[in-house]
């Protein structure tokens, strides 16, 4: 633990309050009381000056089911929206409301869509998941995929949406603390990639949202990317994940608040769970004059093209 962390340090700056919500996808519901149920989890922040709340990947439409491409394509003035943004009204914060199928104008297979919300209920910016998981077994020969892939995993099976194409950082005022903060959007297998979360970074995301439906086969990597992501780029990452089953396949839940010394400072199990903690906006600029990370990076790209 450095200097700064230590609690006879540290300088309190000013918080930024955030609520995770981890939850079963509940699909034995109908799709509408299964908004119903997570608008009511929502609700129960109202008066906890909570500043941004958080939901993960596909809780309401399903992940990885094997007919996810014809579950319903929502639009953005449609029922499901209206109704979250009502609860959105009720608590005050902004929201990070997972992501969704939402409809491809352009008549192709819909997109998985991070939709976050503005205290007032609206709409403030879309992400649309820009890597999608298995595009790339179509290029794979059949020789391989019945070696490594076939029958190995609910996991090896490709997304079928249609992948974004632009990040997307977002600039707040905190509702509650006035604190000017960053955001830079990612979905599940986004975090992987750590050239988008160096990019997200470049553009000023002082904060990585990261919603997920990431599997427990994977667990190792769950426990490893989000809070290297933290460590290299200085930045706190907040990271929501399912939990429970989608068909055959296990959610690892394990929701976590990392900070920029890539600490996890607050962290769920593998149950439903509101995971709340305060966040010391402060700690991004420690973290970059401790850690050094960002301004050493030119030593890095000296070499980068030399190997």
């Amino acid at each position: 633990m450095n200097r700064y962390e230590k609690k006879e340090y540290q300088r309190k700056g000013i918080l930024m309050k955030i609520a995770i919500i981890q939850h079963l996808p509940e699909l034995d519901y109908p799709i509408k009381e299964r908004l119903e149920r997570a608008c009511a989890r929502i609700e129960s922040l109202a008066d906890q000056n909570i500043d941004l709340i958080m939901l993960p990947e596909e809780w309401l439409d399903g992940a990885f089911m094997d007919d996810i491409q014809f579950a319903e394509q929502h639009t953005l003035d449609g029922w499901a929206f209206t109704r979250i943004g009502e609860s959105v009204r009720r608590v005050g914060a902004y929201v990070h409301a997972g992501t969704f199928q939402v409809k491809n104008d352009d008549g192709g297979l819909p997109f998985n869509t991070a939709i976050f919300f503005a205290p007032n209920g609206e709409i403030r910016t879309r992400y649309d998941k820009i890597h999608l998981h298995g595009k790339s077994y179509a290029t794979v020969s059949p020789e391989d995929k019945a070696r490594y892939l076939g029958g190995a995993s609910e996991v090896h099976k490709a997304e079928p949406q249609t992948n974004g194409s632009t990040l997307v950082v977002e600039t707040v005022v905190l509702p509650h603390s006035g604190r000017e903060v960053t955001f830079g959007f990612n979905t599940c297998a986004d975090i992987t990639y750590g050239e988008q979360q160096r990019a997200l970074v470049d553009m000023g995301a002082d904060v990585l949202l990261l919603s997920a439906a990431w599997p427990t086969e994977y667990a190792h990597a769950w426990d490893l990317l989000p809070a290297t992501r933290a460590l290299e780029n200085c930045v706190f990452v907040l990271a929501a994940n399912n939990r429970g089953h989608q068909e055959a396949l296990e959610l690892y839940g394990n929701s976590m608040v990392i900070n920029p010394f890539g600490r996890v400072i607050a962290r769920a199990g593998k149950t439903d769970e509101i995971l709340i903690a305060e966040l010391d906006l402060d700690e991004v600029k420690a973290a970059n004059i401790i850690g050094g990370f960002k301004q050493d990076r030119a030593v890095a790209e000296s070499y980068a093209g030399k190997i």
